[in-house]
């Protein structure tokens, strides 16, 4: 640290979200959440696009039921994350049946998957999303899916990337 930049600081009590030195902030965490209806007879419910800005790093990603809904039969459900729409899950690989188990017609509310071990099990999930790539240098799109063995209706799904920048 430069003296320029000591000198200026003052040490007072309290907390901080964030921390300027030299121009650049530090532990500034930032989350971007997306809610999504299914449409009917649906098999997979994307968040859309979900911007990144450059020197993104992933901290969390979470996917949670905030509207019940229902499948057309017993299913699997499942979710992957990737940086392109319906591509390959090179951010989060695929986790089959890890949001339900396959005797169940409805996905209740609150029911979900996270990155974050203590969030997962809260959501009550089956398998622990992973995530494969967490450091973005460029600015990134993400696309987070939810997929069922069979179709699904009359829900909603909230999608949550949590992430610093450097």
């Amino acid at each position: 640290m430069s003296s320029s930049v000591a000198e200026n600081i003052v040490a007072k009590s309290g907390s901080f979200d964030s921390i300027i030195v030299d121009g650049s902030s530090i532990g500034h965490g930032q989350v971007i959440t997306k809610r999504v209806e299914l449409g009917a007879n649906v098999r997979v419910i994307s968040s859309g696009e979900i911007k990144l800005p450059a020197n993104a790093l992933i901290t969390t990603i979470s996917m949670v039921v905030t509207t019940a809904f229902t499948r057309a039969s017993q299913a699997t459900t499942s979710q992957k994350v990737g940086t392109t729409d319906g591509g390959t899950e090179e951010v989060v690989a695929l986790v089959s049946g890890a949001m339900s188990n396959t005797s169940a017609y409805a996905l209740a509310v609150g029911r979900g998957n996270s990155t974050d071990t203590g969030v997962a099990d809260v959501l009550d999930a089956t398998y622990q999303m992973v995530l494969k790539k967490a450091f973005f240098p460029e600015p990134t799109s993400l696309w987070m899916e939810v997929h069922s063995s069979s179709d699904m209706s009359a829900g909603a799904v909230g999608f949550i990337v949590e992430f610093i920048t450097l």
